[in-house]
C-alpha cells in the first residue's frame, strides 16, 4: 500500500525554514515514520514551503513551491501549488491523506485526482470564517472524498448535513497520536504550577489558534488567589517578544518562566512537574482526541485546562469559558484546593490513550480505514 500524506500549507505562520521542519518535531513526519514502521509499506510526505523555488526531496519528504495565494489577504491556508498536484499524479499512490480539508486548495487537489485514487481528509482546524461556504460552494469536490476524519462530533454533524453524505464516511479520530514510551509521569512540583507548551503566533486570527496571552491572563486571575502559583511557558514563534513585553508590562517576570524552544525528548519532565497544562484555544466539545500537547500532558499524568462554551469537569481535566474565563475562577480555585481528590489517579487516562491515541493504535486504526476505502 503506497500512501501519500499531504501537508497543504506553508510555514508563514510559524516562520519555520525548511531546516526547522526537518530538524524539529512535526506531527506529519510522525505519521510518515510510524506508518512506515508499523506497516512496512511505502509512504511519502508532500509539504508546501514559502521559501522554496524548486521542488526537491529529502528522504521521503518532498517540498514544493507556492504558485499563488488565494484569497490574498489570508496568512494561512490559501496556498496553491501545481507542482504538488502534478507529483501526486505522477507517483500514483494507493491512498492520498490530506491534513486539513479547509485549506482553499483542497477542493482543487481532490478535483484533479482521478477517481481511482481515494482521498482521506482530516480535520486540523478552521482556516477562516468560510468553512461552511467552502463545503457548499465546492460540494462536488468535497463529496469525492472517501473518508473524513475529525476529532469532534459537531464537525461530523456539519459535514453530514452540508455535504449530504452518509455518517459512515465521517470517522471520529484523533488528529495526532502520542508516544507513551516517551511521555510518562515523573515528579510533580510541590508548589502549584501551570504550564503552556506550544507556538507563540504573531497575531491570533481565530479562536482555533493557540493564544499564549490567554494563559497569562488566566494566570493573573489565579495568582491573586493561589499562593506561590507560577507559570512555565515552552515554545517559540514570531509572537514570542510580544508575550515578553506583556509579562514585563504586568511585572510578572518573577512568576513566569519562559523556556523557549525545548526538544521533544525533554518535555515529559516539564509536563509532569506542572499541576495543569493550559490549552488556550477553542474546543467546541470536551475531548482528549484533539491537540498534541493535550495528549502529551495527560500521558505524563498532568490534567489539562481547556476553553469552550461552558464549564465542564472530567477525570482528566476541566473546561472553562473561552469568552469569559474569569467567571470560572472560583471553580478552578476549588479544584486547586482539592487537587488530589480530582486528579489523583492517572492510570485510567493512560490506558484510554493507549487504546485510542497512542501512535501505534492510531496507525493501526488508520490502516483499517485505508483498507476499506481501497477496496
Amino acid at each position: 500500500m503506497k500512501v501519500s500524506f499531504v501537508l497543504p500549507h506553508d510555514f508563514r505562520f510559524s516562520e519555520w525554514g525548511v531546516n526547522d521542519f526537518l530538524r524539529r518535531y512535526h506531527f506529519s513526519k510522525k505519521y510518515l515514520d510510524m506508518f512506515a514502521e508499523i506497516t512496512g509499506s511505502m509512504a511519502k510526505l508532500y509539504v508546501l514551503h514559502q521559501n522554496v523555488s524548486n521542488a526537491f526531496t529529502v528522504n521521503n519528504i518532498s517540498f514544493f513551491p507556492i504558485d499563488f495565494y488565494f484569497p490574498p489577504f489570508l496568512k494561512f491556508g490559501n496556498e496553491f501549488s501545481s507542482k504538488l498536484v502534478a507529483k501526486l499524479l505522477l507517483d500514483n499512490p494507493d491512498i492520498v491523506h490530506v491534513f486539513n480539508y479547509y485549506v482553499w486548495s483542497y477542493p482543487l487537489i481532490v478535483y484533479k485526482l482521478p477517481n481511482r485514487i481515494p482521498v482521506v481528509a482530516q480535520f486540523h482546524g478552521i482556516v477562516d470564517h468560510f468553512s461552511s461556504l467552502k463545503l457548499l460552494a465546492f460540494r462536488n469536490s468535497y463529496t469525492k472524498t472517501k473518508i473524513f476524519l475529525t476529532s469532534f462530533y459537531c464537525e461530523k454533524k456539519k459535514l453530514i448535513k452540508l455535504l449530504k453524505i452518509n455518517s459512515d464516511r465521517v470517522k471520529i479520530f484523533p488528529n495526532v497520536g502520542v508516544s507513551l514510551e516517551l511521555f510518562r509521569p515523573f515528579r510533580k512540583s510541590i508548589t502549584p504550577k501551570i504550564l503552556y507548551v506550544g507556538r507563540f503566533p504573531r497575531k491570533i486570527k481565530n479562536r482555533w489558534e493557540k493564544n499564549p496571552l490567554l494563559v497569562i491572563k488566566l494566570f493573573e486571575a489565579l495568582r491573586k488567589r493561589i499562593h506561590g502559583l507560577t507559570l512555565e511557558m515552552v515554545g517559540d514563534g514570531p509572537g514570542f517578544f510580544r508575550v515578553i513585553n506583556y509579562i514585563k508590562k504586568k511585572k510578572l517576570e518573577n512568576h513566569v518562566s519562559l523556556r523557549g524552544y525545548v526538544e521533544h525528548a525533554r518535555l515529559p519532565r516539564i509536563y509532569s512537574n506542572a499541576w495543569f497544562t493550559v490549552i488556550p484555544m477553542y474546543f467546541p466539545e470536551m475531548t482528549y482526541l484533539w491537540d498534541g500537547s493535550l495528549k502529551e500532558s495527560l500521558a505524563c499524568g498532568t490534567p489539562v485546562i481547556l476553553f469552550g462554551n461552558h464549564f465542564n469537569l472530567a477525570d482528566w481535566g476541566l473546561m472553562i469559558s473561552y469568552s469569559r474565563p474569569d467567571k470560572d475562577v472560583e471553580k478552578i480555585l476549588n479544584i486547586f484546593k482539592r487537587y488530589d481528590m480530582y486528579f489523583g489517579d492517572v492510570k485510567s487516562i493512560r490506558n484510554t490513550l493507549k487504546e485510542k491515541c497512542s501512535w501505534e493504535a492510531l496507525i493501526k486504526n488508520l490502516v483499517k480505514i485505508y483498507e476499506t476505502v481501497g477496496e
